[in-house]
């Protein structure tokens, strides 16, 4: 039975508070009551009044379950529904984010998604709905087709350029190569070969710069832009400007309005058709990027504008331009606008399905980021046991470690005294490995290899395989009566494995205990030996196998002739005996 609603309606449950100290003697009632077999009517009503009056801080069974299926079911239903809703949303809006992609020049044989981008006579479409074969019309947007970025007017057929890279007014700091052109002193001056800090000569030319244009005359410039837009993560952008020509002319690169200098935030592709990233950020896919390519090809004019100055020099601004230029010009910066208003759109839905919270793990999807937290969390827990070592184990959960932990810690501290820092660890240390040293020493010494890295458990199995020399046995048991002589009796012994030079005898007689050594005076198999080197005592001892080779398994304790009063054969206590070799 569940007794859990959820998910259908969400679960009540009543609030509990501690056990007030006047209910203390109502509690004890309670326990005594509900502890009582075979109650009364009386006793069973008072029973339920107590149950009733102490059901603030009582939790009855029927409670407790109903919250364990209510748990249950929630860690149910976040499994069974919400994950794979999550995992689906995430696939569907990227797959929406994926739509805004640089499909490259229109090709009415393609299949274009909505919110795909296309290059169509130089200009630049996104596309409304899902198409194929329904070309933009330059002229208006379609059902199909919204232009979002004009080409400008076209310039004036220029001469034939100088084959110079224009590199702005000379600076004494910079590098240039042969074809570098820059402006000094109103004029334009090309390089002869390669130099640093040799500037342009006004009056003649010299071994490094020319004069290429004079004061008066000034220099045009033919511009051609694209824009291409990401919404992934690249390394590569291309420029997708055909007549770019990488060694005549100069290339801007404008990411989202913020300027991006050559060498240090990208370089030139060899093939001249792309550029590659060094630094910044190229990822489009929370944010969309747009790049701007700006190519400048310059060539010489005979005019010049009236105020004198080149194009070069940054002069020319909005004033200089036809108004319906300036117009295209705002209104493909509105659609860029509009563009971006509806990435922006679909950006906030995704974050209101997942949330706003920021993941900090590497895998941002959730089922991955919760991997690896639990990843994270068990190689902490290994990494804990394995500096820490025993007794913490890796497979311990961490409130094991915690509590083990405390427990070294707690052995530490009398030690250490109310100081417990580095200084005086590392003094209980020094004095450990002393001592682990001097017991290493002292093993090797009775032939047994030991090292000052064993541990002391390892030292101490060690030092019980040490050979002492000599081997010993002991034992004891009720004597049992032979049937030869009544008066003499035997012990069985199951642990003489060795053949033994002293017998030691003890046994209790009249309340007296009696105590006699035995040494070797012949073989002990099967042979009388052993006189009591006490002197006076009436036994003998005799060690008994069942072969020569074989261990002993008796010890026989016969009185000798002539040898007294003592009855060995009735003794009804213990005999204790110790053999050494």
């Amino acid at each position: 039975m569940n007794y859990s609603s959820f998910p259908e309606q969400v679960d009540s449950f009543i609030r509990k508070y501690p056990i007030q100290a006047s209910d203390r003697n109502k509690v004890v009632e309670y326990q005594q009551l509900k502890l009582k077999t075979g109650r009364t009517d009386t006793e069973n009503n008072r029973l339920n009044q107590l149950a009733q009056e102490l059901s603030y801080a009582f939790i009855d069974p029927e409670e407790w379950n109903k919250f364990q299926d209510a748990l249950i079911n929630t860690q149910q239903f976040f499994l069974e529904e919400t994950v794979g809703f999550i995992q689906q949303k995430q696939v569907e809006f990227q797959n929406e984010i994926d739509k805004f992609r640089f499909e490259d020049v229109y090709n009415p044989s393609t299949l274009y998604n909505k919110k795909n981008i296309v290059s169509f006579q130089g200009e630049s479409y996104i596309a409304r709905q899902s198409t194929q074969g329904n070309s933009p019309n330059p002229l208006a947007n379609t059902q199909y087709w919204a232009k979002i970025a004009q080409r400008g007017a076209k310039g004036d057929r220029g001469e034939a350029g100088t084959g110079l890279r224009y590199k702005g007014s000379y600076n004494p700091s910079i590098q240039y190569i042969q074809d570098d052109a820059v402006q000094f002193g109103g004029q334009m001056y090309a390089c002869l070969q390669d130099n640093i800090g040799n500037e342009p000569n006004p009056n003649q030319d010299t071994i490094y710069w020319s004069l290429a244009v004079t004061r008066g005359q000034s220099t045009g410039t033919r511009e051609f832009k694209n824009i291409v837009h990401v919404v992934d993560t690249r390394n590569n952008i291309p420029i997708g400007i055909s007549q770019f020509n990488r060694s005549t002319d100069i290339l801007h690169v404008i990411q989202n309005q913020t300027p991006l200098s050559e060498n240090e935030h990208y370089t030139i592709n060899p093939n001249g058709s792309s550029i590659d990233r060094i630094s910044g950020m190229w990822d489009g896919t929370e944010e969309a990027i747009f790049f701007e390519f700006r190519v400048i090809k310059n060539y010489l004019i005979d005019p010049t504008y009236g105020d004198g100055n080149m194009i070069q020099d940054g002069t020319v601004g909005r004033e200089k331009l036809k108004p319906e230029v300036v117009e295209d010009i705002d209104s493909a910066h509105d659609k860029i606008g509009i563009l971006k208003e509806d990435v922006d759109e679909h950006k906030a839905e995704y974050e209101q399905q997942l949330g706003t919270a920021e993941l900090l793990t590497t895998d941002k999807t959730l089922k991955g980021s919760l991997n690896e937290l639990f990843t994270n969390a068990n190689n902490l827990k290994a990494d804990w046991a394995g500096v820490v070592g025993s007794p913490l184990l890796e497979t311990d959960t961490s409130a094991q470690l915690k509590n083990k932990t405390q427990d070294i810690k707690n052995v530490i501290a009398p030690i250490l005294g109310s100081t417990t820092n580095t200084a005086a660890l590392n003094t209980m240390a020094n004095t450990l490995n002393a001592r682990r040293n001097s017991i290493a020493t002292a093993v090797n010494s009775k032939g047994v290899s030991a090292s000052s890295s064993d541990t002391l458990s390892q030292l101490a199995t060690k030092v019980g395989q040490i050979d002492m020399g000599v081997k010993k046995a002991s034992g004891s048991g009720l004597p049992i009566k032979l049937e030869s002589d009544s008066t003499s009796a035997y012990v069985e012994i199951s642990n003489l494995g060795f053949v033994p030079s002293i017998i030691n005898i003890g046994f209790n007689f009249n309340n007296t205990w009696l105590l006699a050594k035995f040494r070797l005076n012949q073989t002990w198999y099967n042979s009388w030996n052993g006189v009591s080197s006490t002197g006076g005592l009436p036994i003998r001892v005799l060690l008994e196998s069942n072969t020569p080779t074989s261990e002993y398994t008796k010890i026989t304790i016969l009185r000798r002739t002539g040898g007294g009063i003592i009855d060995i054969g009735a003794f009804s206590s213990s005999v204790f005996w110790s053999a050494f070799e």
